[in-house]
């Protein structure tokens, strides 16, 4: 019998594995993998539970779902999005950027992908929805 944390921790571990099978570029991604099989990860982590998700059918079903003892409960609770994502430049960098000059800082004009692209970044690196580090700009940058 499959008591709530296992099953909690199975849905979980799942996105963990289809994360990974979905991109080399994401830490401990798997190589090596068809890019029909990536794709179809992809298409099911758009609508796969987060931690957020799973806690929140933690609290309101806890029959079913619960998260595993000793499991960091603060960091699944939504949190308030930091202002500097809001508003003024910031920095972006997408996966294998470094060869295009990444990253470089975003001035918030159009959509992030069609400025990467304009910027030097390839278009079908951009199109394929891997995931892009945004980092804080400093004064002075």
């Amino acid at each position: 019998m499959t008591i709530p944390s296992e099953r909690t921790n199975a849905v979980l571990n799942a996105r963990e594995f289809l994360t990974r099978l979905s991109s080399p570029y994401v830490e401990n991604g798997i190589k090596g993998v068809k890019r029909e099989v990536r794709e179809e990860a992809r298409r099911v982590l758009r609508h796969f539970p987060s931690l957020v998700d799973m806690a929140q059918a933690a609290e309101h079903c806890s029959q079913v779902f619960d998260l595993p003892a000793g499991w960091p409960v603060e960091n699944a609770r939504i949190q308030e999005k930091p202002t500097w994502l809001d508003d003024g430049p910031i920095w972006v960098d997408p996966p294998s950027g470094w060869r295009y000059g990444f990253p470089k800082l975003w001035d918030r004009k159009g959509t992030c992908q069609d400025w990467m692209i304009a910027n030097g970044y390839p278009e079908h690196l951009a199109k394929k929805g891997l995931p892009v580090r945004f980092i804080q700009a400093t004064e002075g940058q």
